[in-house]
């Protein structure tokens, strides 16, 4: 689910339109508030994921890989 978008650009940029359906959602439950702001290795792994991801749409963009 986390690069649906970047590989549903690159088949637009061939031309292909397909249908899509994100699965493998990760969302943590949240037992507090504190657990809410308290800082956890897990979320610095998410974020590096993140910034990795849209690092690459935009290098798949730029490169001509991907259409928006």
């Amino acid at each position: 689910a986390f690069h649906m978008q970047r590989a549903y650009e690159c088949f637009r940029a061939v031309g292909l339109t397909p249908d899509v359906l994100a699965t493998d959602h990760q969302a943590p439950t949240i037992a507090s508030l504190f657990e809410a702001l308290a800082p956890r290795a897990l979320n610095l792994a998410t974020t590096e994921r993140a910034l990795r991801e849209l690092s690459g749409r935009s290098v798949y963009r730029l490169r001509g890989y991907a259409k928006p």
